[in-house]
């Protein structure tokens, strides 16, 4: 799937508080991200989070500060309330499982509209429409569901001499009611060239000052 361009409406949580915007996705062969956020109305730059399996850059225009660090676990957690790795973040935004990922995986099993397998710790588990594609999705560890995703709707998306199904209404709920993450995907744009997701690169942009992990939005 990847490189790979979509774009839409997003809301999340970011430091403790809603954000909620227009959105840009990248990603590129090297499996390096890059989300830019802007304000709906103004459309000027709200937030920018660049990241791959080891790196996290995010940039916050409006505050005028950055956050660069490892890419971990207890790190996503603070930042964005869920624990969405560069892996998990591909298959929430594509409803496919990468094919690398899915040869990594053990204890495999499939039956009718659902599939099930245990990776690097982790048991995640799909519920299948009848042409396969997920209607939604489980990641748990050590027994407790860490987070669950859920497609509201598909749409057709050119490919090569074809089209495929990709998500167009998707939501990830952890531990509440309220979904954590709600992206709607406008468009996709697939079988770009690798360049056209840069910039990518980790360095701190000029201009802004960093924040601690631990420092509440708006502290100086």
């Amino acid at each position: 799937m990847l490189p790979l361009e979509a774009s839409g409406s997003v809301q999340f949580n970011y430091r403790g508080q809603r954000e909620s915007g227009q959105v840009v996705v990248q990603g590129n062969r090297a499996e390096n991200y890059r989300l830019r956020v802007s304000a709906r109305l103004l459309g000027t730059a709200a937030l920018e989070v660049r990241f791959n399996r080891a790196d996290l850059l995010v940039m916050d225009f409006a505050e005028e500060t950055f956050f660069l660090g490892g890419n971990d676990a207890e790190t996503r957690e603070k930042l964005f309330s869920i624990d969405l790795d560069p892996g998990d973040f591909l298959i929430v935004l594509t409803g496919r499982i990468p094919r690398a990922l899915y040869n990594s995986a053990r204890n495999l099993s499939a039956g009718p509209g659902a599939l099930r397998f245990d990776l690097d710790g982790a048991e995640y588990r799909f519920d299948l429409d009848p042409e396969g594609l997920p209607k939604g999705w489980i990641k748990s560890e050590h027994g407790r569901e860490k987070f669950r995703v859920v497609y509201r709707e598909y749409q057709a998306v050119p490919a090569g001499s074809g089209a495929i199904r990709l998500p167009r209404k998707i939501r990830i709920y952890a531990d509440e009611p309220e979904a954590r993450l709600v992206l709607g995907v406008s468009e996709f744009q697939l079988g770009l060239q690798d360049g056209s997701a840069a910039p990518m690169a980790f360095d701190p942009p000029p201009g802004l000052r960093f924040r601690a992990l631990g420092e509440a939005p708006g502290g100086r």
